[in-house]
């Protein structure tokens, strides 16, 4: 475990500064050579993970941004407000490309089709829509939950669209038609984050009823309720293996394993898949690695190889190295 001396943090520690507000959202690039942060000061900023250089400030949103992510292939970043729209920029200028309009409230999440086809935008207007990620045209809207919609997940193939919401219920819609496949209900609190399996054959959904659910996507039927926690859950991921769920409140093992591990999927595990970040500590394998201070815990987070990215309140983004 890293001793907690100022020594310590310099070492593996970079402050990249340049937001006037809270940092809401962060993401790395597909290559991890770039950081996106998103701010309630209205704007992204794109980052170089090696020197923390601010690349590009992305200015357009009226009002708060609320999530942001990367296109598959990097060239793309797409970004979330609660001024109703979603924006869609190249990575490499910084230029706005398209400005996606028709949400009748503030957008909450954002996720992009395997394939970089599609966008998907979750919003407080209870839809999730559809969009052309080459042109920003819009394609259909998802309706069926009766409260904000809080978070967005395309299924690996493409052709599903999970989406969770404050009603407590997971929702698969069929993106070639837009038809709800099936109504996943169970949770007793609002539902915060959605994730699908690296096969497909599973989704997880996490809860501020500090439960993750584990649903067959076939059939909507529920494999399991994993309780325990002692926190609201708001995140949740699979491991590119499929056989542990990274939360924010740490890692649940899948055993036995409830999906078929994918044999491409090694490499990548052993570069990022056991770095996560839980409450006061930074996990490394499982184990208790760097203590957070106060003002570290609780916030967006985003993991790269041995990078791991924090947003603060206090406007900074903090980049840790974990070596």
């Amino acid at each position: 475990m890293l001793s907690i001396k100022e020594v310590d943090w310099d070492a593996c520690r970079s402050t990249l500064e340049g937001h006037s507000r809270d940092v809401t959202a962060v993401a790395f690039s597909p290559d991890g050579q770039l950081v996106a942060s998103a701010s309630s000061d209205k704007t992204v900023r794109l980052w170089e993970a090696a020197t923390g250089t601010c690349r590009s400030t992305l200015e357009g949103h009226s009002f708060w941004v609320t999530a942001v992510a990367f296109s598959p292939d990097g060239q793309l970043v797409v970004s979330a407000s609660l001024d109703k729209t979603v924006r869609l920029w190249e990575a490499a200028t910084g230029t706005c490309r398209s400005m996606l309009e028709g949400h009748s409230d503030g957008v909450w999440a954002v996720a992009f089709s395997p394939d970089r086809q599609l966008v998907a935008s979750a919003s407080r207007d209870k839809t999730v829509r559809l969009w052309e990620a080459a042109t920003g045209t819009y394609c259909s809207m998802l309706e069926g939950h009766s409260k904000a919609v809080t978070a967005v997940a395309f299924s690996p193939d493409g052709q599903l669209v999970a989406s969770v919401s404050e009603d407590k219920t997971v929702r698969m819609w069929e993106v070639a038609t837009g038809r709800c496949r099936s109504t996943l209900e169970g949770h007793s609190q609002i539902v915060m984050a959605v994730a699908f399996s690296p096969d497909g054959q599973l989704v997880a959904s996490a809860s501020w009823d500090k439960t993750v659910r584990l649903w067959e996507t076939a059939t909507g039927r529920c494999r399991s309720s994993l309780e325990g926690h002692s926190e609201f859950l708001t995140a949740v991921a699979f491991s590119p293996d499929g056989q542990i769920l990274h939360t924010n409140q740490g890692d649940i093992p899948l055993s036995p394993p409830l999906v078929a591990t994918l044999p491409s999927s090694r490499h990548q595990q052993q570069q990022s898949s056991y770095v996560v970040v839980q409450g006061r500590w930074i996990l490394c394998n499982q184990q208790r690695f760097l203590w957070l201070p106060s003002e570290y815990r609780s916030r967006p987070t985003a993991v790269r190889n041995s990078i791991v990215c924090l947003g603060l309140t206090s406007s900074r983004v903090i980049l840790l190295r974990i070596i």
